[in-house]
This record gives structure tokens, sequence and C-alpha cells, in this order.
């Protein structure tokens, strides 16, 4: 079976539903690299849905780019489906939100609330939206009790690992890809004892695009124990450009 299953539409709330992959040893249950796979996916089905996706974006000469993220998790399934929720809250300048919530068997184990903007395809610089009033529906009724913040910047991080970006990492607009981000930050952890336990939260802010062939530095700084915090943030080696900033949270 496909991981990418059916969806169902209504004016406000887009529903789509996703198979886990099949569980192995390295993966023993739902990765946080998967999750944000799926959360882009829906979100790219849903903006297609009302008129504001890719042949817009071809059309308008533009394209949107995620500049934040925060993801809330209180349970990592194993094996079955997923149900994915999401709605676009009401358009702010030039800034759209966007929320998810995500269920396994009918309960609700986490959601996400997430920023984004145009950008012009020429100039790389931020544009307003253009899109028919009369397809885009925002959800006037709930929202998500939190934003995708500003995460802090420590001067003082250490540098822990150098990579380069490859051509998997690029997405349609040849920049790295918002999932690979968390990818990057969830090998760093995978051995660290501390978070063997449970992956509780991720934000992330995209400061800079990162393109192929970059040289990346990714830098780390302790926050906490209890629970387990840490800040992570890149730099392009060739002019140290802040690319993202980033905090993961466990506990076991």
């Amino acid at each position: 079976m496909s991981n990418w299953g059916f969806f169902i539409m209504r004016k406000d709330i887009f529903k789509k539903t996703y198979n886990l992959p099949e569980c192995t040893a390295d993966l023993p249950q739902l990765s946080l690299f998967t999750l944000l796979g799926f959360l882009e996916d829906i979100a790219i089905a849903h903006a297609e849905a009302m008129g504001i996706g890719f042949q817009n974006s071809i059309a308008t000469q533009t394209f949107w780019v995620l500049t934040r993220q925060k993801l809330t998790m209180n349970h990592w399934p194993q094996v079955g489906l997923i149900e994915i929720q999401t709605w676009s809250r009401p358009l702010i300048s030039i800034s759209a939100t966007r929320d998810f919530e995500i269920f396994y068997n009918n309960e609700k184990i986490g959601d996400c609330s997430t920023r984004w903007m145009v950008l012009d395809v020429a100039n790389r610089r931020p544009a307003r939206p253009i899109f028919d009033p009369e397809k885009v529906f925002t959800r006037g009724d709930y929202v998500l009790p939190y934003d995708a913040e500003k995460v802090p910047i420590h001067s003082d991080a250490e540098v822990i690992k150098k990579l380069k970006v490859q051509p998997s990492d690029l997405d349609l607009n040849q920049h790295v890809n918002n999932t690979k981000y968390g990818q990057w930050l969830t090998n760093l952890v995978s051995e660290r004892k501390e978070y063997a336990g449970f992956l509780r939260g991720y934000e992330v802010n995209f400061i800079s695009e990162t393109h192929l062939g970059d040289d990346v530095v990714l830098e780390a700084k302790e926050l906490s124990t209890a629970p387990f915090s840490t800040a992570f943030q890149g730099r392009r080696l060739s002019d140290q450009q802040l690319l993202f900033a980033a905090q993961l949270t466990s506990s076991i």
C-alpha cells in the first residue's frame, strides 16, 4: 500500500489519511522525518485544492516557502494509519499560518503550527499572495493555542558536524527541502541516550535558502536536561550565513 493515502476536503478543513511505513530495528516507530513529509504533503494537496498550489505558482511566478514550524507530540505510533487535518488561518499581511492536528485510532496524538510566505521567483524577495478569494477558505472557529515563534540564536553554540548539500536534499525550488533539516537533526541525536526515549517537541525557523553544493556546519547547545532540550543551528561555511535555528525537546 502506498504511504500516501486518500484525502477528503471540506471548505475550511482538509483531511488526509497516511499509512505508516513498516517498522524496522532502526526505525521502530513513525519518525520525525516521515511525519514532516506527511505534513508537507497535505499542505501541498490543500493548496492545490484551493488553487494556490504549483499551477498558481507557475502563473504568478511566485512560490510558497515555510518560514517557521512548531510540532508537539504525545505519541509516536508504530503501525496502522494516521489521519492529519489541516486548515489555514486568515491571512495577515503577506504571512500565512497553517495549523495541523494528527490523529491515531481516533485520538489526537499531536499538532503543529506553521508560518509561510510567498517569494518572487526572479528576485527571491517576499511578494503578496495572488489567489481567487472564492476558492480559498480559512477556519474561523478554532486555531491551535500556540504559534510558531522565533527560535533564539545562540552565539556560543559549538560546531558538531559538517556536511555538503546533496541533490537528494533539494525540492522543486532548488533549495533544501524543509523536511531535510529535521532529518539532519534527528541523525545527530539518534545515538544519544537522552533522545532514546520520547521526542516531544520540534521547532525550527528557516532563515536563508540552502543550495546544492553548500558546505554547512551544524552547531548545538544544550539548554536543559529535565526535559532534555537542545538548540541547533546551521551556517553556510563560505560566508557564515545563518541558515536555520531549531530546538528539539525530549523526555525519557
